[in-house]
């Protein structure tokens, strides 16, 4: 089995690669995927559609009809932190949006890739890293719950000690520079591996 097309969707994590770091490719880390998938599958398609600053809610009104139409039978959702940034979090609103998109790509029999978010905890301020990282572990008991109830390749960039080490953010402290990137890629690829059997 290969896939045939890999659609991307997501906010700036998955939009840009964030600061540039001596010694690795500037690459986005699902630019990344699909010059990893193609190795096996030359003529991949690959589109990556996410944009900087939506919400999931934004992710699927903006970016999930026209992903819907191309069919792909790979997708990634990364998206989570400007919702968990939005002094109006709201988990369950969260938790509506996180699922049409899980639901609206299982049903046409595609692979999704779900992500907990990276650990921001070491370069935040002792306060607002309680709060966000509070935050984000709300966010993450939802996109496990329904990762699994929607049969999604759950990424668990949280728990990845490699993320964990403040060397992989942008000077701006919000987005995660391109050694983040390798790193994320690095680890997508092994869960696919893990889960089909499919070298990536």
């Amino acid at each position: 089995m290969h896939w045939n097309h890999f659609v991307a969707l997501g906010d700036s994590i998955t939009a840009s690669v964030g600061d540039s770091v001596p010694g690795v490719e500037s690459l986005r880390w699902a630019d990344r995927i699909a010059h990893a998938l193609r190795r096996t599958n030359p003529g991949l398609r690959y589109d990556n559609l996410a944009q900087h600053g939506h919400t999931t809610q934004d992710v699927h009104t903006r970016q999930c009809p026209e992903a819907v139409a191309l069919r792909p039978d790979l997708v990634s959702i990364l998206s989570g932190g400007n919702d968990v940034l939005s002094p109006h979090w709201s988990p369950p609103q969260y938790r509506d949006a996180l699922e049409a998109l899980f639901r609206a790509f299982r049903k046409q029999g595609a692979t999704v890739i779900s992500f907990t978010l990276l650990n921001p905890a070491s370069i935040l301020p002792a306060r607002l890293a309680a709060r966000t990282c509070a935050r984000l572990q709300e966010a993450h008991a939802i996109i496990r719950d329904l990762s699994g109830q929607y049969q999604c390749i759950c990424v668990d960039c949280w728990h990845l000690a490699s993320t964990h080490d403040p060397r992989i953010w942008s000077a701006d402290r919000k987005h995660p520079n391109a050694l983040a990137h390798q790193l994320v890629a690095a680890e997508v690829e092994r869960c696919l591996h893990l889960a089909t059997g499919i070298p990536a």
